[in-house]
């Protein structure tokens, strides 16, 4: 299966973690648009130096949103596969980032301002493989770690997923799913700006 996502500066601040691809869309649903979708199962979509630092991930949306270098080094291919043996990017350690729209771009996407205007919310979808659980919290996605403002996506040393945006918090219950190392993990975001609600879901997968 392949691998598909954004947002300000937006970066995807990782460690121990290897990311196979993101992808979001905007709403309604009835007329929704691919935003950006980035996928490691294009291995010809991925810019890297010589020591395989990942410089530019190119847009597959059509859009021609490109990620490109945030902190540190991401790495492609990353050493441990995706378990039906895809490669993702590997984001540590050391924990390292890839900035997947600009300041411009992540205004437009969250605040429906710009070419986001005549729409009603948004969706990601984001495919890891959960290498390892860090000491604190590990961020897939975010504008600012901070909670009370801007948005994210992350889980807890303990696996614990979570997601933000505006000072709105949203958590899976630790019963009902957590991230383990090993696992191949899709995360799945739905915003709804016309009624405030905010939605989180995962998915084990074999990628």
């Amino acid at each position: 299966m392949g691998c598909h996502l954004p947002i300000a500066a937006s970066k995807t601040a990782l460690l121990g973690i290897y990311l196979c691809g993101l992808m979001l869309a905007w709403a309604p649903w009835a007329r929704a648009e691919l935003f950006q979708s980035v996928t490691a199962a294009n291995p010809a979509s991925i810019t890297k130096n010589a020591s395989n630092g990942v410089t530019a991930w190119a847009d597959q949306s059509g859009n021609a949103i490109h990620a490109s270098t945030g902190s540190g080094s991401a790495i492609y291919p990353a050493a441990n596969l995706f378990s039906a043996g895809n490669a993702g990017v590997s984001f540590g350690p050391p924990a390292t980032s890839i900035q997947l729209v600009n300041t411009t771009n992540a205004g437009n996407l969250l605040n429906f301002a710009g070419a986001a205007a005549t729409h009603s919310g948004f969706a990601i979808l984001v495919s890891v493989r959960v290498d390892q659980l860090h000491m604190d919290w590990s961020d897939l996605l975010d504008v600012t770690s901070a909670t009370s403002s801007g948005f994210g996506l992350r889980y807890s040393n303990t696996g614990l997923i979570q997601t933000y945006m505006g000072g709105v918090t949203v958590q899976r219950p630790g019963a009902d799913r957590k991230a383990t190392a090993g696992d191949s993990v899709v995360f799945a975001v739905n915003y709804d700006a016309t009624t405030g609600v905010l939605k989180l879901g995962s998915v084990n997968l074999c990628l």
